[in-house]
């Protein structure tokens, strides 16, 4: 039998010079033809080394060709198209989380990308450098740094199933450790503040919205709230899991502004709705608010939207979210509270159930977190345990 002539072949170049070359077939292309690629080394033990890997690596699935043209701005553009599904403002900021390693090295091959890099953009954002909104220079928090490392790993997770790059350098930058009392030391507010700053914004038309702010809705689930959502007899409880004849409201919608663009999709979370009981005093507040807004549209006439929306304008058009949060700060430097975001008011919902005794798992309920889960036969005990922290909230607030 002939024999099988050896796959690497001595090359002598034009200046005398000596190169062991081979040819090896690693694939399929997407044209149907194999994918031959040329190798060339300058010793024989080199090639002998390379060709041994590449077979191999190809046999077990794991070899990765080199790819200089796939740049790091290329893939992470194509990885978050894949992200479309998720909701506007989500899918926003992985954008922009991840618009900072585009920044630093999108025109870097995705295969040269290595732990320093990410690094760098660590570093920078810790010092203020990368910051591109708010105060110039000014450090963005661990969480928002934490936020970029996880989604390149998310990204790079990917690439590394298609064999684009060899491993995810992504795993290898420490993440930072979270400041619990950040929200503290932003003045997080105690029962004190939040009665100080109901009774101050007690005659503003969206007094209604601040309450249900503090007890403890997303402000794009006020903002997406319907008057259909609302049930002030407690005719709905039966079709909402809720003790029999307990009024409430339905959190169905949530309304979030994304890039100049106002959004209605389902709640954070699980995306499903969640039925809350409600306290006398906010269904005293949301009546007096529905009178308001009857008078607004006989006023209106044909110029009112019918929306359906519970919180409007004058003339019946819903709220940009970033304004209803601009109206809020304007009001806390005006009542002698704490200056906190508007989201901070959420968490005083949680602050006082949790004084209260509320175990999580009710709070987490409450509040619409993603975590809690609630089996069939826990409902009817939950829906109970609910009403009790509606009624504490209530009796909390009410001024």
């Amino acid at each position: 039998m002939a024999r099988k002539p050896d796959i690497i072949k001595k090359v002598v170049l034009k200046n005398g010079a000596t190169r062991y070359r081979f040819r090896l077939g690693l694939g399929i292309k997407p044209n149907g033809k194999v994918d031959q690629r040329t190798f060339t080394f300058d010793t024989l033990k080199e090639a002998q080394n390379e060709l041994s890997r590449l077979r191999t690596e190809n046999s077990q699935g794991t070899l990765v060709m080199p790819n200089r043209k796939l740049t790091v701005a290329e893939y992470m553009t194509e990885w978050l198209e894949t992200k479309r599904s998720k909701k506007p403002s989500t899918h926003q900021g992985y954008v922009d989380a991840l618009a900072i390693v585009i920044e630093h090295y999108g025109n870097l091959p995705l295969q040269s990308l290595d732990s320093p890099h990410l690094e760098k953009v660590k570093a920078d954002m810790l010092s203020g450098k990368a910051r591109k909104v708010g105060t110039k220079g000014k450090p963005l928090a661990n969480r928002t740094v934490n936020l970029m490392l996880t989604l390149v790993t998310m990204a790079l997770k990917v690439a590394v199933k298609r064999r684009l790059v060899p491993y995810n350098v992504g795993e290898l930058v420490d993440r930072l450790p979270l400041d619990h009392t950040a929200a503290e030391e932003r003045g997080a507010w105690q029962t004190d503040d939040a009665l100080m700053f109901l009774r101050h914004v007690r005659e503003d038309r969206l007094y209604a919205a601040w309450l249900l702010a503090l007890l403890g809705l997303r402000r794009g689930e006020v903002l997406g709230l319907r008057w259909e959502d609302v049930d002030f007899t407690g005719d709905k409880a039966k079709q909402r899991k809720l003790p029999p004849g307990t009024p409430s409201l339905r959190v169905a919608q949530n309304r979030v502004y994304v890039r100049g663009t106002v959004h209605t999709g389902t709640p954070k979370g699980r995306g499903r709705s969640r039925s809350l009981p409600m306290p006398e005093v906010v269904i005293t507040a949301l009546k007096e608010h529905q009178r308001r807004q009857e008078e607004e549209k006989k006023t209106a006439g044909r110029d009112y939207f019918q929306t359906g929306l519970v919180f409007v304008n004058e003339i019946g058009e819903g709220y940009n979210p970033d304004s209803h949060s601009d109206r809020f700060n304007v009001l806390t430097k005006e009542a002698p509270v704490p200056r906190i975001p508007l989201h901070g008011a959420r968490h005083c919902a949680a602050s006082l159930l949790g004084d209260m005794g509320f175990p999580d798992v009710v709070v987490a309920a409450w509040l619409g977190q993603s975590q809690i889960t609630v089996t069939h036969g826990y409902q009817h005990a939950m829906a109970e345990r609910l009403r009790s922290a509606g009624d504490a909230l209530g009796e909390a607030l009410a001024i």
